[in-house]
């Protein structure tokens, strides 16, 4: 019996190295796929996003069960940052009140993952996603809200806030609302 252990903890061990093995060639592949997420250099920044995001909707798909554990989200939104921050910047969100909230709801399962317990104890701070939110969409909505918005014509704002509500973080909806719409209706 003896030897019959030791063939027993061989093959164990083998097979734990094979496990292994197949692993370290999962991440080498995502990491290769990851590598590969470049856009075309031909179209409008609303164009390009979305095209990364039906990218990133493939990645996700494909390393579903491994998405947390390599915290992908945070790779996703590393990927469509610059563009979102690019749009920003063009964007007039009274004229143009739904813009890159189709791609954002698509990609909502994969910026918004819930960090494994142990993860989310520690983390105190925003998410990436959350932070992206907050120091990009949020100033800009705020202040063509605050400065550009005639409380007389209320459907752009309206229009403007639901179509983003499902997409924001809870404080990045509250912030907007105490900061921007209430103030600009209160003294309307």
């Amino acid at each position: 019996t003896r030897r019959s252990s030791d063939l027993l903890e061989e093959a164990q061990i083998i097979e734990e190295l094979d496990t292994h093995g197949a692993r370290a060639d999962q991440l080498t592949e995502l990491v290769a796929e990851v590598g590969n997420l470049e856009i075309s250099q031909d179209g409008s920044p609303a164009a390009k996003f979305d095209e990364i995001t039906g990218k990133l909707e493939a990645l996700g798909s494909k390393y579903r069960d491994v998405f947390d554990e390599y915290r992908l989200s945070e790779t996703a939104v590393a990927a469509i940052h610059p563009l979102f921050r690019q749009v920003m910047e063009e964007w007039d969100p009274l004229k143009e009140p739904t813009l890159l909230v189709s791609s954002l709801r698509r990609l909502q399962p994969l910026l918004l993952r819930k960090d494994s317990e142990e993860f989310s104890l520690q983390r105190q701070s925003t998410s990436p996603y959350e932070t992206m939110m907050h120091t990009l969409w949020f100033p800009r909505v705020r202040s063509v809200l605050v400065n550009e918005w005639n409380v007389a014509d209320p459907s752009p704002a309206t229009s403007l806030i639901a179509s983003w509500k499902d997409v924001l973080p809870p404080f990045v909806y509250a912030n907007i609302l105490d900061q921007a719409i209430v103030p600009k209706l209160t003294a309307g």
